[in-house]
This record gives C-alpha cells, sequence and structure tokens, in this order.
C-alpha cells in the first residue's frame, strides 16, 4: 500500500486501437480524468485511418503510428515494451472508465501483493439497443479476469508475453500466472465494456453466464457521460406548450435532458447565480427546472435574502415552494462511492 507521504509508482496504460476514430477521444477523456496522478496512456495505432489528428499534446500521452496490420497480442507486447511505469494497465478504446478506476486497481494490486489483478463479473452495455447485461463468470472453471479490466506489474508481463492472435490473448496471459498472486476484485462498478459493431470479440449475451440487468444502473454509473453514447440528447430539444396556459398535467417534460455549460452564460442562469457560491451542479439544475415547469405567466421572480439560498417562486397566478438546495463541498463523494474511491 502506498503511504501518503511517498510518491506513487507511474502507471502506464495501454491503448491498442484500430479505426476506432469515434471512441478514441472519449477513451483519452477518461484517461485524462483519473484521480491517480501518476500516470501515461500509451497508444499503439495500426488503423487504416490514423487517429493522430486526435491526440492532444500532452507528455503523459504517446502515439506510436505502425506501418503494418498486427495482432492485438503483438500491439499489446509492443505497448509494453514502450511503458515506461512499473504498473500497467489495459485502457480499451470502447470501454467507459470510471474516475477512480487506476486508485482502486493500483491499491488492491499492491495491497494483495499480487501480479495481476481485474473483474470476472462485468456489465456490459449496447447503446444502439439500450440493453445491458451482467457477465457473471463461474468459479467452478479455473481463474479468470476480463482482459479489459487487466492491471499488472511490469516484471509479471516480462517473463509472460502475450500471444500474437486477437481473440483469448488476455485469458491465455492471465492463465499464465500462479492462482495465488491473481487478484480478483470484488467492486466491478468502475468499468462498463460496451457492445458495438466492431467489436473484435464477439458477445454472445445468450449464454449461461449472461444475466439482463437494468439499463437504469449503468445510466447511473455513467453520469454525464451517457450522452456521450446516445448523441441524440446531447442537445436538449424542449417542446413548448401552444399555449402558455396550457394545465401543468398537460405540460411535457423531459425526463432526461443534457446541460451545456455555455447555458450559465444565459439571463436566466446569471440572474440566479448572481452573488453566490454553489456547487457546479446546483448552477444550472434548479434555473433550468424553473424553466422546464413554464408557469403560465411569462414573469416568475426568484426571491432570496442576501447570504441565503432561495427558497420560493412568486408568479402572478401562483406559487411553487422550493425545497431547500442542500450544499455539499466541492469534489465530495457520497459514502457508498467513498469506500470504492481510494485516492494516494
Amino acid at each position: 500500500m502506498i503511504l501518503p507521504d511517498t510518491t506513487p509508482p507511474l502507471v502506464s496504460c495501454i491503448m491498442p486501437t484500430y479505426n476506432r476514430r469515434t471512441f478514441v477521444p472519449q477513451a483519452i477523456e477518461y484517461f485524462l480524468r483519473q484521480d491517480y496522478t501518476n500516470k501515461e496512456l500509451v497508444i499503439i495505432d495500426d488503423g487504416t485511418d490514423s487517429v493522430r489528428d486526435l491526440i492532444p499534446a500532452d507528455e503523459r500521452i504517446r502515439y506510436i503510428r505502425l506501418d503494418a496490420q498486427a495482432t492485438i497480442g503483438a500491439k499489446r507486447n509492443l505497448a509494453c515494451e514502450q511503458a515506461g511505469g512499473s504498473i500497467i494497465a489495459h485502457w480499451d478504446d470502447d470501454d467507459w472508465h470510471a474516475p477512480h478506476r487506476l486508485s482502486y486497481q493500483v491499491e488492491s494490486l499492491l495491497l494483495e501483493g499480487a501480479d495481476i489483478c481485474g473483474i470476472n463479473t462485468l456489465l456490459f452495455y449496447h447503446p444502439e439497443k439500450q440493453q445491458a447485461w451482467r457477465y457473471a463468470y463461474s468459479h467452478t472453471h479455473r481463474v479468470w479476469l476480463s482482459g479489459s479490466t487487466l492491471c499488472y506489474t511490469r516484471s509479471f508481463w516480462e517473463k509472460h508475453h502475450f500471444a500474437s492472435i486477437n481473440v483469448g490473448e488476455d485469458a491465455h496471459f492471465v492463465w499464465g500466472g500462479q492462482c495465488e498472486r491473481i487478484t480478483v476484485l470484488g467492486d466491478y462498478t468502475f468499468h462498463v465494456s460496451m457492445i458495438h459493431a466492431s467489436n473484435v470479440s464477439p458477445k454472445r449475451t445468450h449464454g449461461t453466464c449472461w444475466h439482463a440487468h437494468p439499463v437504469e444502473e449503468v445510466q447511473h454509473l455513467l453520469g454525464l457521460d451517457w450522452a456521450f453514447y446516445h448523441p441524440d440528447l446531447r442537445t436538449s430539444t424542449i417542446q413548448h406548450p401552444s399555449s402558455t396556459n396550457q394545465p401543468v398535467h398537460e405540460r411535457t417534460i423531459s425526463m432526461i435532458t443534457v446541460a451545456r455549460a455555455s447555458d450559465l452564460a444565459l439571463p436566466e442562469f446569471a440572474a440566479f447565480n448572481a452573488g453566490q457560491s454553489l456547487p457546479h451542479m446546483r448552477r444550472w439544475e434548479l434555473p433550468f427546472a424553473l424553466f422546464q415547469a413554464r408557469l403560465s405567466n411569462t414573469m416568475a421572480v426568484l426571491h432570496h435574502q442576501s447570504g441565503e439560498l432561495p427558497g420560493a417562486i412568486a408568479s402572478p397566478v401562483s406559487s411553487y415552494a422550493v425545497p431547500p438546495l442542500e450544499s455539499h463541498p466541492a469534489g465530495s463523494v457520497c459514502p457508498s462511492a467513498r469506500r470504492s474511491r481510494q485516492r494516494f
């Protein structure tokens, strides 16, 4: 385990990619927002459509372009050779990675004194079909870890290179280790595998290990990242009623709406936030909710005293009670998230 006053080990995230222009920027964004600080990303690209133009100017990101197509196993080996870290983590370009993923896995790896760690129960989501599954590997078989979640020591890789194949190279890699030095992580919510037409390994979701999973739970995990997988939700389209006097029960309000940071500059948002120091989410959610409410008169007045949060909205027609807003320190997390989110 890393002590607070010591420098955490460098973690090299390796990302083989092939014609994944749609996914690459998001995968890089997931890497950059990791709360583990000492990290680098090594990208190996052998696609016919180079993604060099998508790589930001960041010294922590290295892009290697291959002249000829290679197997996934060969690209992983090359990435490991180029990696500068003592710990290596797989960073698949088409999956979702929680901001605390590296912190959680590195701490677990060091705490257990393991060679390799990952999960064998994992979540899958198919954005096009809007279906989700939980895959639970049978523990009656030999130990197995999902290749997209592997985190291991460089010394382990030096003794167990990946086979030069496209499918199953990660399983053979895991099976080369000693069972007692392989850690199966209990929390599998730091990662969601995406199912799409370009998956290297086809997903057969009708097997005995596959179980339907509530889409709402996946959406909750992804949070604002949900919009990336559903571009139609990135810009909200508000259907205005034909009459400003439309009854409340007939008003149509979208259940899911994505706010843009630029909205905060709009007059109704700026007026609400003037002179207040609110958490980022609070700056837009209440004004937007009021706008969505479509009051029957064109004017509404926000009442609040200096230093207090608004408590009621008055309109010439009616008044609406607004529950007090709960203030949270910036960067705070809920108790359940805190248990699995360790910082070094």
